[in-house]
């Protein structure tokens, strides 16, 4: 499945800003399982690096933080991504790849993702408890959006189609979707643009 196969320390990538890391599980043919998360420093009360997890990587995976670029690309298989968090500065790239894939974004505080883009993935759901003022992109369906907060006018989700979704603040950022959105409840204003 990959170099980082069955490895029991942790890898830690500290970049510098400007680097790119591609991590590339392609050659994997089986259902596979991954997390991707914000860490919690100890003794901090800041927000740490991001870890990728599971994936035949072991308990701790991989650990990075300051990179401009993350590429993922997953295998063939019917593979599930559970993301808790990405670091905001980091446009972030996630392939699904061949197979039905499905991901689970559940981010409890704010979302502000410079870039997310999740390529070919069957379905995912996205929740997030604050405000999301981010960047996603995701060319499949999304079942369920539900925002705790507003869409900031700096937020934009671009999506293939949502079956439903609901913003408890103001929609004031845009929603763009290429297929059917189904039901949209707003709870504040709506000066934004869908």
């Amino acid at each position: 499945n990959g170099v980082l196969d069955g490895i029991q320390g942790q890898l830690i990538v500290n970049g510098s800003g400007s680097d790119t890391v591609n991590i590339d599980d392609t050659g994997s043919t089986t259902n596979e399982s991954g997390t991707l998360a914000q860490t919690q420093p100890l003794g901090f009360g800041s927000i740490g690096p991001t870890a990728l997890t599971g994936r035949g990587m072991g308990v701790r995976g991989i650990t990075y933080s300051g990179l401009a670029v993350l590429n993922v690309s997953l295998g063939s298989g019917d593979d599930t991504l559970s993301i808790y968090g990405i670091t905001d500065s980091t446009v972030t790239t996630i392939d699904g790849g061949l197979g039905t894939n499905t991901a689970t974004l559940n981010i409890s505080g704010d979302f502000a993702g410079i870039n997310l883009t999740l390529l070919n993935f069957a379905t995912a759901t996205l929740s997030v408890g604050g405000n999301f003022s981010g960047l996603l992109n995701d060319q499949g369906a999304i079942t369920t959006v539900a925002i705790g907060g507003s869409l900031t006018s700096a937020g934009v989700l671009n999506v293939g189609s949502i079956a439903t979704m609901t913003v408890g603040g103001d929609l004031a950022g845009l929603v763009n979707v290429t297929g059917l959105l189904g039901t949209l409840t707003v709870n504040g204003g709506t000066p934004g643009e869908i």
